[in-house]
């Protein structure tokens, strides 16, 4: 969607090539899945062009872990990422382990839990050859969530890492698969955080890795700001299109030293925030609570909703409003052996 061009600023100073060679090319009931094998050259990235300020670095509070389960359950779709991913696991541990060991999945910024508990439902077996999966999240709200749904799956625990220092709690090259969904694009030093996934895997191991290209609601988020600001407004401080750049991320994973035989697969699944308006309007002004809090904005903001929500969503026939273009990549990339 072109609008949504408009909320982040060029990354990159200039393009970087890559080689793609589209290899398959399917339709699914939410839009088109492009699987792409990947090449790519080793060229510098500026440390700071993807490097974003973050004036509020609070932890989530308790409403705010809330509003965030409510999005991620969004991703259970079936053309959503927790599926995708769960599937590429499967593959990757045939490819790495096969059925000689156990093996160890790492997934970072799991938020409540997920994709871990997906990932770790998947992959259950009998006997003594249980792959065991470790959710992972910086945030102590979610990490209780995840706990707690870690109870009833016997082969994932759950516990509070920082994705920026991985190896304080696992050693160097003991994953034999790492995996993040939509994590990536908030941390402030990006490279350190996929170095740290790299350096956490063993040699031949696969990252698993996901990131928008397009979210819906974040177009009606840039009109709603324009209103209360009386202008066009920046990214947000947490901006999940700060890897959108056309192959930016792909570059980074060459430069962090991954193969450059990355796959890459495209997918696009709607989000359902239900039939309450005040709960819809919460859910799409989450990632400007602070903001609106700062300028006293949320009267205006909340006229502004209901001003443009139509313009970005549909509501069906149960009442509930549907953002329908979110699309994102999933690219797997290897670690040479």
């Amino acid at each position: 969607m072109s609008a949504m061009n408009k909320l982040i600023p060029t990354l990159l100073a200039a393009k970087i090539n890559l080689s793609t060679c589209f290899s398959r090319l399917r339709g699914n009931r939410s839009g088109i899945i492009f699987e792409a094998k990947v090449g790519c050259r080793r060229s510098f990235v500026s440390r700071t062009s993807v490097k974003m300020s973050s004036k509020h670095k609070s932890e989530f509070d308790a409403e705010q872990a809330n509003l965030y389960n409510i999005i991620a359950e969004q991703h259970r779709h079936q053309d959503g990422p927790w599926n995708m991913i769960a599937t590429e696991v499967g593959i990757s541990i045939d490819d790495v382990v096969g059925d000689l060991k156990t093996a160890k999945i790492l997934d970072l910024a799991s938020g409540p839990g997920e994709p871990a508990v997906t990932i770790a439902k998947s992959l259950r077996t009998s006997g003594s050859q249980q792959h065991h999966v470790y959710s992972t999240d910086l945030s102590t709200d979610m990490n209780k969530v995840a706990t707690k749904a870690s109870e009833e799956v016997e082969n994932m625990s759950a516990m509070v890492v920082d994705m920026m220092k991985l190896e304080d709690h696992f050693e160097p090259g003991s994953m034999d698969v790492v995996t993040c969904c939509y994590g990536f694009m908030f941390p402030d030093n990006k490279e350190k955080a996929l170095q740290e996934a790299y350096n956490i895997l063993q040699p031949g191991g696969t990252l698993i890795a996901t990131t928008w290209d397009n979210v819906a609601l974040l177009t009606l988020l840039e009109d709603i700001m324009h209103d209360v600001l009386g202008h066009r407004a920046p990214p947000p401080d947490q901006n999940p299109l700060s890897l959108s750049e056309p192959e930016l991320f792909e570059q980074m994973l060459c430069d962090a030293n991954f193969s450059s035989n990355l796959k890459v697969i495209r997918s696009t699944y709607p989000f359902d925030f239900g039939n309450d308006p005040e709960m819809q309007f919460k859910l799409c002004t989450l990632l400007v609570k602070d903001k609106l809090t700062d300028l006293n904005g949320w009267d205006t903001a909340r006229e502004a909703f209901i001003k443009y929500a139509d313009q970005y969503s549909k509501v069906n026939e149960q009442g509930n409003r549907i953002f329908s273009d979110n699309t994102f990549k999933m690219v797997v990339a290897k670690k040479a052996r």
